[in-house]
């Protein structure tokens, strides 16, 4: 799947990682795709819960070994 844009937030923790992701998401334009890495459990989940509460919709959600990876879109 191909993203506008991409963020990698491994190593990340948070709060960090989810500033990182809401000022990705606040640039992302309508029918825009963003991709977010993050190879933390923890962040994960909170990602997850933190998009879905806001005007965004996870498109695709995938774990590849330690890496977990969100396709984004803007509703």
């Amino acid at each position: 799947m191909h993203a506008d844009v991409d963020i990698n937030l491994a190593g990340e923790i948070l709060p960090v990682s989810l500033l990182r992701c809401k000022h990705a998401l606040d640039a992302l334009k309508p029918r825009e795709l963003l991709s977010v890495r993050t190879d933390d459990r923890i962040v994960a989940e909170n990602m997850a819960k933190f998009i879905r509460v806001r005007q965004f919709k996870i498109v695709h959600q995938e774990k590849a070994r330690d890496v977990y990876i969100f396709f984004i879109a803007k509703e």
